[in-house]
């Protein structure tokens, strides 16, 4: 659907300048002035890599869309505003302005006064700009339509009517669109801008036609065939250059943008992917050792020596502990009142009392593993800690745990993650406590201080700069959600970008080639035909030459007669002076 709203926008904006334009050039191939053409014909010429640069702006860059209508329509303006002013010239007189031209002018102006005294301003500003361009698109048209023949085409007239209220019904659709934000007027403005596309190539047809059977069109004077022939080769030659360049100039540009927009996709999908999976990888990490413990500490709780704590029960423990002291901080062993009866290697914390912690709590009354918040444990660093409930024959008898050093996890999570160089990964609890992070700094604070906008998959502005950030949510037991965040500053994401630019400065070289072969082309035009009549000027000159010594001698002849001889003397005169004449080549 957007593609075809795209074309059916650029006929909506060229057609009318190509109404203008032909026009103009049947006036001028009469005229033979074609002083004024040039200049009209550089707008027209510019009118479709104006609507190429608005399209882009509304479709391709990730500006506000006012902003992008205000910039688009613009640089719209300014080109048929440079059209209307060579149409005023090539005409030589100001036009006349309709009624109802004034009556959709100050309904326009309504519409802005509006706007401004909703303090919308930004919108007032992309009304006037409109409302500019729609009249001055209208007044073109207008003006174009007065240079044709006196005798009127009625079907003409009534289309160009038709043609100018679309343009100013659609821009009222547009006002009440952005004034009151009604999003259904969408359909309507659509059909509005179809319908106006129609009545523009209907506009052209019944141009062509009235072209044909009306070969009159206002001239001041009738040109010489070969003049007449030069300025037709001219126009002709001047009119391949204006569409060379505008298809090539929408052609290269969007082509340039469609690389431009898929190499950055490509890189984003391609970096987001790979952020994702080290975000996953720091996830998986977590919950195999979270996994792992809980399933050693699982059969612990079943082991005899340790449920009822005897010496060997504790080595059982303590080796367990050398075995994965990368992994934790120690491992405890308390009793069903919540009072830690052996830990190692904090040996100094038995006997305390932890009953009264809130997952100490949970598990007094659900009996059931749990994991803690990150809490200051005794032992006096950030941690989290998991305790698996012990049983004997059946009888809750305390608990088992593990405790991890907030300080040392992301030592063993991210271990298997290669991360690129300034990647960053960052773990947070449901409620946004920070649990692992590349400084340790930021453990125990929230994620907010450190992503004040977090959107997974998106863009966002964060302590470490402006860049992408990817979310991922996993569970360690069931009811304990966490969030693993992968950040990657923009200039990383896209960093294949100098490919882009040096081939952005291709295209734009090609481009730039296209123009001069343009330029290039008129001037070659100008200068054959400069010849070409410079030659029929000359061979003009010399036939008035050889007819002015004719007559001189005629003259001089003339002159030497004397009247009083006989009429048989004044023949034979004549007749030898004639045959002088003839001997002379004059």
């Amino acid at each position: 659907m957007k593609v075809v709203l795209v074309v059916i926008s650029y006929f909506v904006w060229i057609l009318p300048a190509i109404f203008v334009f032909s026009v103009l050039y049947n006036y001028v191939k009469e005229t033979g002035d074609t002083r004024w053409l040039n200049f009209t014909s550089l707008g027209v010429m510019f009118v479709a890599p104006a609507v190429t640069f608005k399209q882009m702006l509304v479709n391709y860059f990730t500006i506000h869309q006012i902003s992008a209508f205000i910039i688009g329509n613009t640089a719209l303006l300014a080109f048929y505003a440079v059209v209307l002013a060579g149409e005023i010239k090539i005409a030589k007189k100001v036009p006349h302005i309709p009624k109802r031209m004034v009556l959709y002018g100050l309904w326009g102006i309504g519409f802005v006064i509006v706007a401004i005294l909703k303090k919308e301003f930004y919108v007032s500003a992309d009304i006037l700009i409109y409302l500019l361009l729609v009249s001055a698109v209208a007044f073109s048209v207008g003006i174009a339509y007065e240079l044709l023949n006196p005798k009127k085409n009625s079907f003409m007239h009534s289309l160009i009517v038709v043609f100018q209220i679309l343009l100013f019904a659609d821009f009222t659709l547009k006002s009440i669109g952005e004034i009151w934000q009604f999003p259904n007027l969408y359909t309507i403005k659509t059909l509005s801008f179809s319908v106006r596309f129609v009545i523009a190539a209907l506009l052209l047809l019944a141009l062509k036609n009235f072209l044909v059977k009306v070969k009159g069109i206002k001239s001041a004077t009738h040109l010489q065939p070969e003049i007449a022939s030069a300025v037709n080769r001219f126009l002709k030659r001047f009119v391949n250059a204006l569409v060379i360049f505008s298809i090539a100039f929408s052609m290269f540009t969007f082509a340039s943008m469609y690389i431009f927009r898929f190499t950055l996709r490509a890189d984003l999908r391609d970096y987001t992917q790979k952020i994702s999976l080290d975000a996953s990888k720091t996830a998986d990490a977590i919950q195999t050792v979270f996994s792992q413990a809980r399933t050693d500490l699982g059969r612990f709780a079943t082991d005899p020596n340790v449920v009822h704590l005897n010496e060997k029960g504790k080595d059982e423990l303590k080796n367990y502990y050398l075995a994965n002291k990368d992994k934790f901080a120690s491992v405890s062993r308390m009793d069903k009142n919540g009072i830690i009866i052996y830990t190692y290697p904090y040996t100094k914390n038995i006997g305390k009392n932890i009953s009264d912690q809130p997952h100490i709590k949970r598990m007094l009354k659900t009996y059931s593993p749990v994991l803690s918040d990150p809490v200051m444990a005794v032992q006096g660093f950030p941690a989290i800690i998991l305790h698996v409930p012990v049983f004997n024959k059946g009888v809750f008898s305390g608990s088992i745990a593990v405790l991890f050093d907030l300080r040392e996890l992301g030592s063993f999570s991210l271990a298997p993650v290669k991360l690129e160089k300034n990647e960053k990964i960052l773990v947070a609890d449901a409620n946004g406590t920070i649990i692992c992070a590349p400084d340790n700094s930021m453990l125990f604070k929230n994620i907010s201080t450190i992503f004040p906008e977090k959107s997974d998959g998106t863009f966002v502005q964060c302590r470490f700069g402006y860049g992408l950030l990817v979310e991922k949510k996993f569970n360690l037991i069931p009811i304990k959600t966490f969030t693993a965040y992968a950040f990657a500053p923009k200039r990383d994401v896209f960093q294949n970008v100098l490919f882009r630019v040096l081939l952005m400065i291709l295209l734009g070289v090609i481009l730039i080639v296209l123009f001069v072969y343009a330029i290039k082309s008129l001037y070659d035009a100008y200068e054959e035909e400069s010849e070409r009549l410079k030659e029929f000027a000359e061979i003009k000159s010399k036939e008035s030459k050889t007819l002015s010594q004719k007559l001189q001698t005629l003259v001089s002849l003339f002159a030497t007669i004397d009247t009083g001889k006989t009429l048989e003397e004044t023949s034979r005169q004549l007749l030898d002076s004639a045959l002088k004449v003839i001997e002379k080549g004059n």
